[in-house]
C-alpha cells in the first residue's frame, strides 16, 4: 500500500506535521500542489486546506481520508460543503467526532480520534526542592536529609529531583546523585527570588520553633514538604491544599514516600496524560485506519 500525504505548505504547524507522518514509513509519500494519480490512498493534512470533492474524479479508485482539527467558533454552520465527501476522517480530538456522529456527517467506523505528536523528546524536568535554613545543625535537619537522599532513594527517581540549599554549611558532597546545588547568600532580599524559583520548600528540621521560611514560602504561594515541627502544624494544619505535605520529624521513609508518590508522582501522572504520542504511533494508527476503510470500501 502506498499512501500520498497531501498538506497545503501554507502553515509550519501542517507542514510540520505532514512531514514528520511521512518520515516514519516508506509507503508514504509527500505532497503538496502536484498530487500523483498512482497512490493507492491519500491523507489530507488538514480537510479545511487541502481537500476539494473534485480530487475524486480524478482519483476515484484511491481512498480518500482527512486530518479534521476543528470547525470554526465551534459553529456548525462553518461545515463547508465536500467536507462530508471524503472515505474517513482522523480527528485530532473526540470534541469532532462526537459533532460528526451527532451530525450525521460520518459514521463511526469511517473516523478515528488520534492526536498528532511525539513527547519523546521532551524529558521531565527535575522537581525543584528548596531548603531555607544553614547546614551544620542536627536539629536543621543535616544528617537527616543525607540519610532520607542517599539511602532508600532510588537511584533513578532521585534524578529527577533538585535540591537547593539557600544559606551556608551544607556540604554538597554528603549527598548522593546529581542535581545538588547552593546558594550561600544569605542577604534577606534574595529570599524571594529564591522562592519564585523552585517547586516546594522543604523543611527537613528534627526540631524548632518556626522556620520563618515556612511564612514566606506561603506568602509566595509555593507549596510546602515540612517535618511536623514547630509552627508548621499551625499553619498547615490548616490548609486544604493537598499539595501541601507534613511528616512526622526524622521519619526517613515517611519523606520519602512523599516526594515520591506525591511530589514526584504528580509529575508523572501529568506525563502519563500524553506518553504514549509519537509519530510512529500516529503512523500505525493511521495505516491501520487507511487499511480498515478500504476493506470496508469494497463491501459496498
Amino acid at each position: 500500500m502506498r499512501v500520498g500525504i497531501v498538506h497545503p505548505d501554507s502553515g509550519w504547524i501542517l507542514t510540520s506535521i505532514a512531514k514528520k507522518i511521512a518520515a516514519c514509513s516508506e509507503v508514504f509519500s509527500l505532497h503538496t500542489n502536484e498530487i500523483p494519480t498512482d497512490l493507492d490512498a491519500y491523507y489530507y493534512v488538514d480537510v479545511q486546506n487541502c481537500w476539494n470533492p473534485l480530487i475524486r474524479q480524478r482519483l476515484y479508485d484511491a481512498t480518500h481520508i482527512g486530518m479534521f482539527t476543528h470547525l470554526d467558533g465551534d459553529d456548525i454552520s462553518s461545515f463547508r460543503g465536500g467536507w462530508d465527501d471524503l472515505d474517513g476522517i482522523v480527528h485530532m480530538c473526540n470534541r469532532y467526532d462526537q459533532v460528526f456522529l451527532r451530525e450525521k456527517w460520518y459514521n463511526e467506523d469511517q473516523m478515528i480520534v488520534c492526536p498528532p505528536g511525539d513527547v519523546r523528546d521532551f524529558r521531565l524536568r527535575p522537581l525543584i526542592l528548596g531548603v531555607a535554613q544553614r547546614g551544620g545543625f542536627e536539629g536543621k535537619g543535616d544528617g537527616f536529609l543525607q540519610k532520607v537522599w542517599s539511602s532508600g532513594m532510588p537511584s533513578d527517581l532521585r534524578d529527577h529531583f533538585s535540591l537547593l540549599f539557600k544559606g551556608k554549611g551544607w556540604d554538597v558532597s554528603s549527598f548522593e546523585g546529581h542535581n545538588i546545588f547552593t546558594d550561600e547568600n544569605e542577604d534577606y532580599d534574595s529570599y524571594q527570588s529564591f522562592y519564585h524559583t523552585i517547586d516546594y520548600l522543604l523543611i527537613p528540621s528534627l526540631w524548632e520553633g518556626g522556620p520563618m521560611a515556612l511564612l514566606e514560602a506561603l506568602a509566595c504561594g509555593v507549596p510546602v514538604i515540612a517535618a511536623d515541627v514547630g509552627f508548621v502544624p499551625d499553619f498547615l494544619g490548616k490548609s486544604e491544599d493537598n499539595d501541601h505535605h507534613m511528616f512526622v520529624s526524622g521519619d526517613a521513609d515517611g519523606l520519602r514516600e512523599i516526594l515520591i508518590k506525591k511530589a514526584l508522582g504528580r509529575l508523572f501522572n501529568r506525563r502519563y496524560l500524553v506518553d504514549h504520542l509519537s509519530w510512529d504511533n500516529y503512523a500505525g494508527q493511521l495505516l491501520s485506519c487507511v487499511d480498515r476503510i478500504k476493506r470496508n470500501k469494497g463491501k459496498v
